[in-house]
């Protein structure tokens, strides 16, 4: 299998105490980041407090990634009112990170999307054919 990696790629950790919880994101900014809302919640499905979230980046190797601390942590209100996929977004931010060869602010396409339209996304697992 082709390993492939995505410089705006970062992995979201969170530790709900019974477990772990992994979620992919997006650097949106050197201080934020666009993930799944159900990845930094709690048990209770309230936001998890930003001391139990970390985010890694610059690599998909494990030995060269870098783990970084969250100050503060945003989850849809609508996506904690109904639980549901609809509004499961939520934005991390952090203190200011460098952008480098490995570590870069991900491209936003803004324009229409027509049915049948060949799109990219990023993420973090696996793929089989």
């Amino acid at each position: 299998m082709q390993q492939e990696f995505s410089p705006g790629a970062v992995g979201v950790i969170n530790d709900v105490g019974e477990y772990l919880l992994f979620a992919g994101g997006t650097l949106l900014s050197t201080k934020h980041v666009l993930t799944a809302g159900h990845g930094v919640r709690q048990l209770d499905n309230k936001p998890s407090p930003p001391q139990n979230v970390i985010f890694v980046y610059g690599s998909n190797n494990k030995n060269n990634q870098i783990l970084n601390k969250i100050k503060k942590v945003t989850v849809m209100p609508e996506y904690l009112k109904y639980h549901n996929g609809t509004y499961g977004i939520a934005i991390l931010e952090m203190d200011e990170i460098k952008f480098s060869e490995t570590a870069q602010q991900a491209p936003i396409y803004n324009g229409p999307i027509s049915e049948g339209q060949a799109l990219l996304t990023l993420g973090w697992g696996k793929t089989e054919k």
